[in-house]
């Protein structure tokens, strides 16, 4: 009788440090995240919605280890909510500027996963013995 292969999936927060929930999928089937919705506190310029996972096609059908990555949408104040919160003279283009920066977060976290010289197995390992782990880290690059 042929064994059934597993496969450890973790999902981590966008920070690339913070683990939020690991479980087992076997091979072949869907992985549904069991977790809690991961969440991040709001800004001065709106709040953010957890929008799903990065590799959310390979979690339809899991072929190997996978590490995903929460994304999030960040829903901004209007201008004139900005307005309020600035003070002193702080420019609503400076603010307005900011928000761009959290937007493109999302997609340099995605990027780091990507460049991290690991192999999914690796990180899952590191994940595993330290309870933590860095993606992207430089610190990865002069260990090897």
């Amino acid at each position: 009788m042929e064994e059934t292969k597993e496969y450890d999936v973790v999902f981590m927060m966008d920070d690339g440090k913070t683990v939020v929930h690991q479980q087992k999928a076997a091979k072949g089937t869907e992985c549904v995240y069991s977790g809690p919705t991961p969440t991040k506190p709001d800004t001065l310029d709106g709040r953010f919605v957890f929008i799903g996972w990065s590799n959310e096609e390979e979690l339809k059908n899991v072929q190997s280890d996978l590490v995903c990555i929460a994304r999030f949408n960040l829903e901004t104040k209007s201008k004139e909510d900005i307005a309020v919160d600035l003070t002193e003279g702080v420019a609503l283009e400076a603010e307005l500027d900011n928000v761009l920066e959290a937007g493109k977060k999302i997609s340099e976290q995605q990027k780091a996963l990507e460049l991290d010289p690991r192999t999914t197995e690796e990180i899952i390992s590191d994940i595993k013995e330290n309870g933590r782990t860095e993606i992207g880290s430089p610190e990865q690059e002069m260990d090897r």
